[in-house]
């Protein structure tokens, strides 16, 4: 057992890291072949409009891998940079990842079985920052999974299926943990209050959020 879960999550890991174009979007050359890409785009009430790159993959029978490999915000209030809007964020970003899902792999009906799903969000990687142009006292911000020895992520492993009598999904949360042997280098540079005027700033290599740990999930996203 222990040996089939060691190649699932070595799947996982070298399901991205290459760097082949796998669709025709911008950003999506950082996903292997056979793997596609989707960029979600979605409105968060503390963060504006937001962006997440996700590389998916549905494999027979019934699997799904969900790999968040870059998240952006177009502009964010420097205020609102705070723990409990990016609590917002990842919450966003897992629950639009799971509604396209289906979509995009099928429907599972909860009368006959339910479909795995692997998920994972970069806890550490590359940050960019800047001001945005039409709007200097707002921030741009970019958070990219970096593999090798940066690679550190949430894994999360869910069951999840279509009730056809009420039209709902249905899942549920089967393990969380944190997956990858990379180095996290803190702190994460936006923690502290930061004002305007805004510079450009790149991190090669960087904490990516303010808490370095998977975030509590017990609900259907």
């Amino acid at each position: 057992m222990k040996k089939i879960y060691f190649v699932l999550l070595l799947t996982i890991f070298l399901g991205f890291v290459a760097w082949n174009k796998a669709s025709g979007q911008p950003g999506c050359e950082i996903c292997q072949a056979p793997n596609l890409c989707q960029i979600l785009t979605f409105d968060v009430p503390c963060a504006g409009r937001v962006e997440a790159l996700l590389c998916y993959r549905c494999e027979y029978p019934r699997i799904i891998y969900l790999n968040i490999l870059e998240i952006r915000y177009l502009s964010i209030e420097y205020t609102n940079l705070t723990s409990q809007c990016e609590d917002y964020v990842w919450d966003l970003v897992r629950s639009t990842a799971f509604q396209v899902a289906p979509e995009l792999c099928g429907y599972e009906n909860c009368a006959f079985d339910s479909s795995t799903v692997y998920y994972t969000v970069p806890l550490c990687g590359e940050l960019d920052y800047g001001p945005v142009v039409s709007n200097p006292d707002n921030l741009w911000v970019r958070k990219k999974a970096f593999p090798g020895a940066c690679d550190q992520r949430c894994l999360e492993e869910w069951r999840l299926c279509w009730d056809s009598n009420t039209g709902q999904r249905k899942c549920r949360l089967v393990s969380q943990q944190l997956f990858g042997n990379g180095e996290c280098p803190g702190p994460y540079p936006l923690a502290k209050q930061l004002k305007p005027p805004f510079e450009y700033k790149h991190y090669g290599c960087i904490k990516l959020w303010l808490s370095s740990n998977c975030p509590p999930a017990s609900d259907c996203p």
